[in-house]
């Protein structure tokens, strides 16, 4: 995977130490992002969904909207990829198992504005 950078290894390691004292809820999904060429192959993965304050917590950062909704997903120790998800359901200021929800397939946008095609654990039909 070419579209990570050293920002994305270091996030990786300040915030998957942080997991387990946050709120953060993890769940199998299926995710895709927008190439030039159309969409990637779908992967089969763990998505990690937090807010934009626990992520602020977890990185010691202001870099995330506090009422936004992200999905983090571990590429391998040195690799995540952090999405905002932009057509969810709110989450409030601490993500919870169910609060990520969505009628349609839930789509976001990463830090360098990739677009994300994110499945839901729950979700009957995803594109």
């Amino acid at each position: 995977m070419q579209f990570f950078n050293r920002r994305h290894a270091i996030l990786a390691l300040l915030i998957f130490p942080a997991m387990n004292a946050l709120a953060a809820y993890r769940e199998p999904c299926r995710v895709s992002y927008e190439t030039e060429d159309g969409w990637s192959r779908k992967y089969d993965v763990e998505c990690t969904y937090m807010t934009g304050f626990e992520l602020n917590t977890a990185t010691s950062t202001f870099n995330y909207q506090g009422f936004s909704t992200y999905a983090v997903v571990f590429w391998s120790q040195n690799q995540a990829s952090v999405i905002r998800l932009t057509n969810t359901f709110f989450c409030g200021m601490e993500t919870s198992d169910g609060c990520v929800t969505s009628f349609s397939t839930v789509r976001g946008v990463d830090k360098p504005g990739r677009t994300w095609k994110v499945c839901l654990q729950d979700q009957i039909f995803c594109l």
